[in-house]
């Protein structure tokens, strides 16, 4: 079976970011004279970069963004700029759970973090209901 994020880790990727940069632009206004030369490569460089992030990126990241579990295979496709793909065997992974920030819970999503010996892989944005479905299946997986 093939996933892809809920189109809502969109909108919570975009919050994150637009509350990020309106700290970073009241810094800037605070610790640096308005209308000075800095102030205005400070500031235009943090809405490059919003705009970017916002309209360009993150659309990006979630359409290039999808896992696929089969019989013995759990596979994480992402990358914008350089594409990764990520095969686990269903035998490495140690243990399995769910965690939800604040904002995944407003939106109604959560992450799904798999854990493997030497690190762990995330997969973000998904309902509630597929990540139990998800995790009963990779632990039906791994008694097979």
């Amino acid at each position: 079976m093939q996933h892809r994020p809920e189109p809502a880790l969109l909108s919570v990727r975009r919050l994150i970011l637009a509350i990020f940069t309106f700290v970073i632009a009241f810094f800037t206004s605070v610790f640096f004279t308005p209308l000075g030369k800095l102030w205005i490569i400070l500031t235009s460089t943090w809405v490059i970069f919003f705009l970017a992030m916002y309209l360009w990126y993150l659309p990006k990241f979630l359409s290039k963004l999808y896992f696929r579990l089969d019989s013995e295979h759990l596979t994480l496709y992402s990358g914008v700029f350089c594409k990764s793909v990520k095969f686990i065997s269903l035998n490495n992974i140690q243990y399995v759970y769910i965690i939800i920030n604040p904002f995944e819970r407003l939106f109604g999503i959560c992450s799904l973090i798999v854990v493997l010996p030497g690190g762990r892989a995330v997969i973000p944005g998904i309902k509630p209901e597929t990540a139990d479905n998800l995790v009963g299946a990779l632990q039906a997986a791994k008694l097979n």
